[in-house]
């Protein structure tokens, strides 16, 4: 009998069936994209197959399974997945199978999370869909991309156990500042049930940094994780400021905010005195997805989600109207929570990805991924320490 998913993965499920539709579909079958532009089957399972290939290829998926036979069974559970709900059914009813069928067509549709080999972003799985325009992103801003990218690693706690564990993602801001969630730094303090003002490092547990977490990587730059600078206390700001314990001239290039509003997109002026629509900008985010025991299918068609680096490309899809923040459909898994939103154009944060928001339980509609937007909280203490890239 397939495992199903536990409410507490609902949310993932929701943003994939939510994509899925997006990219895919109207009405909820494999019939055509959001522009109406009509889905070639088979070049569709062809585009599946080649991305499958380039992971068994790897040796990470059991040697049992076929290329041919797992894009097969990823789209007819991406089409029952998609069915299911359209005609009532909850996303948390879904098995594991048909979510993994889900996440492999956005992975060749357009929103793919990349990874990278010695630090170097690898290019989308096919050029089907919205997938075209990030290809050619990559072979024209290659460098500014690992550039900017060289500035994320993974954070980890070793403990008394010997086990390392995958606790989120941080970057650099400045001098020894490295970024993250408070939800993140929450799991590597003493008290975490006291106030977050109060809140200190926990040595025991070893935190550390790996700014170096890529396949192929040539080097190692492991950097443990010295102190709690700052962590804000609104609920709906999410973000904390850890201190380095080493010398800056051996870290990557801090990254860069861009503070321009605009920056993650605007509101158009509509004829006839409608509302203005807000039209968002292109991003991408740098981040250390994981998943704990993935299954046969999974490890096939989306790779080892390991905590390894991914570069994941989408559009902002909303502005919230009241508080600093904006919603995005990259693709995001857990480990993801503190990575840094980036700018197409610049190439600079304008955010930091929180987690994602509930939608619908009978239509998945709905769904993203949510972020601060840096530009929009202005002025904050944590905005200060960001423009000064120090405290």
């Amino acid at each position: 009998m397939e495992e199903l998913r536990t409410p507490s993965n609902t949310s993932e499920v929701r943003r994939a069936l939510s994509l899925a539709r997006t990219l895919l579909t109207k009405g909820g079958a494999l019939e055509s994209t959001g522009s109406g532009e009509a889905i070639d089957r088979t070049r569709l399972a062809e585009a599946l197959e080649r991305r499958i290939e380039v992971n068994l290829a790897s040796g990470s998926p059991p040697p049992s399974l076929t290329a041919k036979a797992a894009a097969t069974e990823a789209l007819t559970n991406a089409e029952s997945a998609l069915n299911k709900t359209a005609g009532g059914a909850s996303p948390s009813n879904l098995t594991d199978l048909e979510i993994t069928g889900l996440e492999a067509i956005i992975e060749v549709l357009g929103r793919p999370a990349m990874s990278y080999s010695n630090g170097q972003v690898q290019m989308p799985p096919s050029d089907l869909g919205e997938n075209d325009r990030w290809r050619v992103l990559i072979a024209t801003a290659r460098s500014k991309i690992n550039r900017a990218s060289a500035a994320v690693g993974r954070i980890t706690i070793t403990g008394n156990t010997g086990i390392t564990e995958h606790i989120g993602t941080g970057w650099r801001a400045g001098d020894d500042l490295l970024v993250t969630n408070r939800h993140v730094v929450r799991t590597l303090v003493e008290n975490p049930d006291a106030s977050p003002p109060t809140w200190t490092i926990d040595v025991a547990k070893r935190p550390v940094i790996d700014f170096t977490a890529t396949y192929n990587t040539s080097t190692t730059q492991r950097v443990e994780i010295a102190d709690l600078v700052f962590c804000a206390e609104e609920t709906y700001v999410d973000l904390a400021f850890l201190r380095l314990a080493t010398d800056t001239a051996a870290l990557p290039a801090s990254l860069p905010v861009d503070w321009n509003p605009e920056a993650v997109g605007s509101e158009l002026a509509m004829a006839d005195g409608e509302s203005p629509v807000f039209r968002g900008n292109e991003v991408y985010l740098v981040g250390h997805p994981y998943r704990q025991q993935p299954s046969e299918l999974i490890m096939a068609v989306i790779g080892a989600i390991d905590g390894s680096k991914r570069w994941s490309p989408g559009l902002i899809t909303r502005m919230e109207p009241e508080l600093p923040m904006i919603e995005h459909d990259c693709s995001t898994l857990g480990g993801n929570s503190g990575s840094c939103v980036l700018t197409t154009e610049s190439h600079a944060v304008v955010g930091i990805h929180i987690g994602g928001l509930n939608v619908d339980d009978l239509t998945g509609r709905g769904s993203a991924n949510l972020a601060l937007a840096f530009s929009r909280l202005d002025p904050h203490r944590a905005i200060d320490i960001l423009r000064m890239g120090r405290i």
